[in-house]
């Protein structure tokens, strides 16, 4: 009996559009988060990039993909330097907007010494999207393979751009992170062709009325379930885990890349979990995103 080949992205990557959350990432770690009214010591404190968005564009860009990003920063340093780490990591960022009068994303995210995480994200520029707005840079969205979306975004806008899409044919990835306060809207998952989520996600969500849905399990790995049924499931890669920010982030641009470019169910959750997997290794966000050639070294089985 042959094994499988070692899944892998074909050359070209596939084209990604992202209506993007751009956020500052101001990380403290400690030994044990805080109970309420507790203080506590941190190791130490460092600024990342981040925001779900970006670091999605960043991992799908370090795989290899052309990718381009809908989304906004402030009128200010921060913004100044969320651009530009984008643009370093060779994202198209022709619709950026920056938004005078207006402070960048910021990011507040505590890590304990297992590598949990707690988040609380102020949304500043990313709260300026909505349906218009969208419209006007629908040509991006329409040039793509596939477009991933999170819920870091306004609702209408992410709703607007699903639409876009699925009426130009183009994928439609929806990462429902962070995890949704109200039931997402009938005609937004009618344009979703796949959707992801984590347990807590999956909770939150209830019944779910998607095509196909992936579901990841943290270290035990992922799930992936058609409408009719039909189940994959692929465990996860052993990693020793310094902080797990971002690794969600990391997952679902492989899994974009993997799926659009035609990879079976199994093949796309093993593409996944090892980029997921290796983002675990490292502090940050965007700092972590592994590259091509480390995921194909992991799925190898080299170092």
């Amino acid at each position: 009996m042959t094994s499988k080949p070692t899944p892998r992205l074909p050359d070209p990557a596939p084209r990604i559009c992202l209506l993007a959350s751009i956020n500052l990432d101001l990380v403290v770690r400690t030994e044990t988060f805080p109970s309420p009214g507790e203080t506590v010591h941190a190791h130490s404190l460092q600024r990342y990039a981040g925001g779900k968005g970006a670091n999605q564009a960043v991992a799908a860009a370090r795989l290899g993909a052309p990718v381009a990003v809908l989304g906004c920063v402030g009128d200010d340093e921060a913004g100044s330097w969320l651009h530009q780490a984008l643009q370093n990591e060779g994202v198209d960022c022709s619709d950026l907007e920056i938004v005078p009068d207006c402070p960048s994303g910021t990011a507040l995210i505590t890590v304990d010494d297992r590598g949990d995480n707690h988040i609380v994200v102020v949304a500043g520029a990313n709260a300026h999207p909505c349906a218009e707005w969208v419209q006007q840079r629908g040509a991006a969205i329409t040039a793509a393979d596939v477009l991933l979306l999170q819920l870091e975004s306004p609702l209408a806008a992410v709703q607007a751009a699903a639409h876009i899409a699925h009426q130009a044919g183009v994928r439609v990835l929806l990462n429902a992170a962070p995890a949704p306060t109200v039931a997402l809207p009938a005609e937004l998952l009618a344009c979703v062709d796949l959707l992801l989520v984590n347990q807590v996600e999956a909770m939150a969500l209830g019944k779910i009325e998607a095509q196909r849905v992936v579901t990841t399990l943290g270290a035990q790995g992922s799930r992936w379930t058609e409408a009719d049924g039909a189940q994959w499931t692929r465990a996860g890669y052993p990693v020793s885990c310094v902080d797990t920010t971002a690794a969600g982030d990391a997952f679902a641009a492989a899994l974009a890349c993997s799926w659009a470019a035609g990879a079976d169910p199994e093949s796309a959750l093993a593409y996944a979990n090892a980029t997921g997997a290796l983002a675990c290794t490292r502090p940050g966000a965007q700092a972590s995103l592994p590259y091509r050639e480390q995921v194909e070294n992991l799925l190898r089985g080299t170092d």
